[in-house]
């Protein structure tokens, strides 16, 4: 039975799946219109787009490579990669041939930490991670992997490497030296499945990074002497001063200090100061926002 050809869009291709999904058609896969070669075929857990063609000069059956996976992989990034594979078997190349002489070359060749980050931002973008955390991971990367790491191979940034970058890192920026840890080891992990040898196997192996922590174990966040008041909880915060203030909640008698609140706007408050009804909720509210005041546990 010839295979039906229809223009690919995702109207189109949603269409589709759901016609073969209810058993409206019988055939799994269906041609482009726009690309010669280019098919998408239905599958029990994932739809695909595949290329297939004959080879010029070659007898024999056509060759059916996969692209990837719909909607991972976009209408038009199937495209280029169909005409960039229909060029290759119009000049009598095989692109199995070509695909495994690509690998080898990669696995030969050194896996720069440049690479790797490129091919790490190349993958998030696609997904359309958010903005700010992709500006966040570029910033970590030019301001805490040591400089020399972007011009290594990243399978020799050793463990010890990183837990020396660790330290120097804390001396000036304490908390940015977990951001560190946590952004290499998200490199490692979402570039392993990239970089392979003509067999397909992984040259990333394990990452470093939980060698790195046990290294480091022991070694904990910087957390504040006293807790910052959340801007979510700066309501409930300011009601619980009025309360005490009008005599609706008790302070603990056996609590020596006087200090319920220290803010570098306001002072210090004490309980004499809440007691004495001179304070509302707009006296203080924004100076707690503005300088992010912190109080003791016990209010």
């Amino acid at each position: 039975m010839k295979t039906k050809a229809i223009r690919f869009n995702k109207t189109n291709l949603s269409s589709f799946m759901r016609d073969f999904g209810n058993g409206e058609t019988f055939d799994s896969s269906v041609k482009d219109t726009e690309v010669s070669g280019l098919k998408f075929r239905v599958g029990l857990k994932r739809s695909v787009f595949q290329f297939e063609k004959r080879i010029s000069g070659r007898k024999g059956s056509p060759v059916t490579l996969t692209i990837g996976a719909f909607p991972a992989v976009s209408i038009e990034e199937a495209r280029q990669e169909a005409r960039r594979l229909a060029n290759l078997c119009e000049r009598g190349i095989d692109p199995r041939e070509e695909k495994k002489q690509r690998q080898a070359a990669k696995a030969s060749q050194r896996i720069m930490l440049k690479d790797a980050v490129d091919e790490f931002f190349a993958i998030k973008e696609k997904k359309k991670l958010a903005p700010m955390t992709l500006k966040k991971y570029r910033n970590v990367i030019t301001h805490q992997f040591a400089p020399n790491w972007m011009s290594r191979d990243i399978r020799s940034i050793t463990p010890e490497m990183i837990e020396a970058q660790f330290y120097l890192v804390q001396e000036t920026a304490r908390e940015r030296c977990f951001e560190m840890l946590k952004v290499f080891g998200n490199i490692w992990t979402t570039c392993a499945p990239i970089f392979k040898d003509s067999n397909e196997k992984r040259l990333l192996g394990t990452s470093p990074i939980p060698e790195v922590r046990e290294l480091l174990d022991g070694v904990q966040k910087n957390r504040p002497n006293r807790p910052v008041i959340p801007s979510h909880l700066l309501g409930k915060f300011v009601v619980t001063l009025e309360r005490l203030r009008d005599g609706f909640l008790s302070v603990d008698a056996n609590n020596e200090t006087n200090t319920l609140i220290e803010c570098p706007a306001i002072g210090v408050i004490t309980k004499d100061d809440i007691t004495a009804s001179g304070m509302t909720t707009s006296d203080i509210t924004n100076d707690v926002v503005r300088n992010h005041a912190t109080y003791p546990t016990h209010v």
